[in-house]
């Protein structure tokens, strides 16, 4: 699993999941700060490199 960082206090040590999607999405909780977010996949497999950035050529 990557790393994940709050975007409110930038902590990076004191993550939790608090649940995860069968799609691999995970519901992420900062215990500094309280902040909650979304984090990972959703839906198809995301594409990788400059065709994922720009588009499919």
């Amino acid at each position: 699993m990557t790393s994940a960082m709050c975007a409110k206090c930038t902590e990076d040590e004191e993550i939790r999941v608090l649940s995860r999607s069968v799609g691999g999405r995970r519901r992420l909780m900062c215990c500094r700060c309280g902040y909650a977010w979304e984090s990972g996949r959703s839906g198809p497999a995301r594409r990788t490199g400059l065709s994922g950035l720009f588009g499919a050529a």
